[in-house]
C-alpha cells in the first residue's frame, strides 16, 4: 500500500488534484459502533500516509461507512470490506 501511495503523486504530476476522497470500510464482524470507529481510523491512517507522501491536504474528504453494505441482500457477508478506498478527482493543468 505504501508503494502505491508513493507512486500515485508521480503519476499525477502535471495534474491539478481537485479532491481526494478517502473512505474507510469494515466487514460485518463485530458491533456497528466498533466497525464505524475502525473504518474512521482506517480513513485517517490512509489520509495521513498520503499527506506524508506529499499530497495536498486541502483536497481531502474523509468518510467512514463502517459495516454498512457489508452484508448483501441475500445475507452473504463481504469479507473484502476490510479496506480503505481512495478516489482522486484530478484534471490536466492548462
Amino acid at each position: 500500500a505504501l508503494q502505491a501511495i508513493g507512486l500515485t503523486p508521480t503519476q499525477l504530476q502535471g495534474c491539478v488534484i481537485r479532491r481526494v476522497q478517502v473512505t474507510g470500510l469494515a466487514s460485518a464482524t463485530g458491533g456497528v459502533e466498533s466497525n464505524l470507529d475502525l473504518s474512521e481510523r482506517r480513513a485517517v491512517a490512509v489520509a495521513e500516509a498520503l499527506v506524508a507522501a506529499g499530497w495536498p491536504t486541502p483536497a481531502f474528504e474523509l468518510g467512514a461507512v463502517g459495516d454498512a453494505g457489508a452484508v448483501t441482500a441475500a445475507g452473504t457477508r463481504e469479507p473484502m470490506r476490510r479496506r480503505t478506498e481512495v478516489v482522486v478527482d484530478a484534471a490536466p493543468r492548462r
